[in-house]
């Protein structure tokens, strides 16, 4: 598995899907907060250690 961080993302939703809809509310949101992306961002690096270490469940 490579480390490299993706450039560009793609999602295949129909129009109008709420989850995605909802996603984009929440990327903006962190995009205008600093401290909110900030926040989200040591969250999910957090996570990940601990799922690497196998002390998160799935």
């Amino acid at each position: 598995m490579s480390n490299s961080i993706p450039k560009l993302r793609a999602y295949l939703c129909p129009p109008g899907n709420q989850i995605h809809e909802r996603r984009l509310v929440f990327r903006n949101y962190c995009r205008r907060n600093d401290d909110v992306a900030k926040e989200y961002s040591f969250l999910k690096r957090r996570l990940a250690d601990q799922r690497l270490a196998g002390t998160v469940p799935i």
